[in-house]
């Protein structure tokens, strides 16, 4: 795109349309957008991917509440491994 733009501007110079000062200025221009928009792709690339980030963090933060409610309680726990722990191990059959 680049080349093209500066064959166009090389030809309208060397014809006597355009002066050597305003090529010079429409190639720094053409060259500047370029870099800016290559910068912009870049932008809306990054914040695509953000914002599947933010989909999955949005998910697991409605998921919080049932996983508060489905974990057990200290006192739940304390059984569990006293009864573990007073419970004699059956033997494995053979």
């Amino acid at each position: 795109m680049l080349g093209a733009t500066l064959l166009l501007v090389a030809w309208l110079t060397l014809s006597g349309r355009v002066a050597l000062a305003q090529a010079g200025v429409a190639v720094a221009g053409v060259a500047l957008a370029g870099s800016r928009l290559a910068q912009a792709g870049y932008a809306s690339g990054s914040l695509s991917e953000a914002a599947l980030y933010l989909d999955d963090y949005v998910t697991f933060l409605e998921l919080l509440p049932q996983a508060v409610a489905a974990r057990p309680t200290a006192a739940e726990l304390f059984t569990l491994q006293a009864r573990a722990y007073l419970e004699p191990a059956t033997p494995e059959e053979p």
